[in-house]
């Protein structure tokens, strides 16, 4: 791996996180990563869905009515329910398989069998376990390391939405506040 994604790696809060992959290689012409997975579909809208959760919640503790903000909170965790529920079908049925992936809000590092070229670039969807947060995004291939029947795939996300941003940093600061010390 060359110096500069060296530096570059080292400027950055980075965290292992358990997570299903998926890849597919896009052209310029793609508006939307979730697009680029019509068999993660529900998986992209529910991930749509989860960027209100931060404002129903703060709703919801505004409300002074207990019983109005007992039942609002119920619901609120009943639609989280569904939603991984879905979430979780939409990963068997497509045959996910999670590994340890090397993530920061610039970019991660993932294994695969598939066969891209550094400075492709690729449509990606991140599913976290075992919260089922879903994150698609468009990076380019950085580097490339080959190790038998694997290759390992240094990516850099292309710009993310201040959204996506703050969701993915939550989560790495979640997996890294919940990992057990020595």
């Amino acid at each position: 791996m060359n110096s500069t994604l060296n530096e570059e790696r080292r400027d950055s809060f980075r965290v292992d996180m358990t997570a299903f992959v998926a890849t597919a290689a896009v052209t310029d012409d793609a508006a939307d990563a979730g697009s680029c997975f019509p068999e993660l579909h529900s998986m992209a809208l529910l991930s749509e869905s989860g960027n209100i959760d931060s404002e129903i919640v703060a709703l919801t503790e505004r409300v002074k009515d207990v019983a109005i903000k007992k039942t609002l909170e119920l619901m609120h965790k009943k639609l989280s329910i569904v939603t991984k529920l879905i979430d979780i079908h939409a990963t068997t049925q497509n045959q996910l398989d999670s590994q340890t992936i090397n993530i920061s809000e610039g970019g991660c590092c993932i294994t695969s069998e598939q066969q891209f070229s550094a400075n492709q670039r690729l449509a990606l969807a991140l599913i976290f376990t075992p919260s089922y947060f879903a994150h698609f995004s468009f990076a380019s291939i950085a580097a490339v390391e080959n190790d038998g029947n694997k290759n390992t795939y240094h990516l850099v996300f292309e710009p993310l939405t201040e959204i996506q941003k703050q969701q993915l940093l939550k989560h790495m600061f979640k997996a890294q506040t919940s990992i057990p010390t020595p």
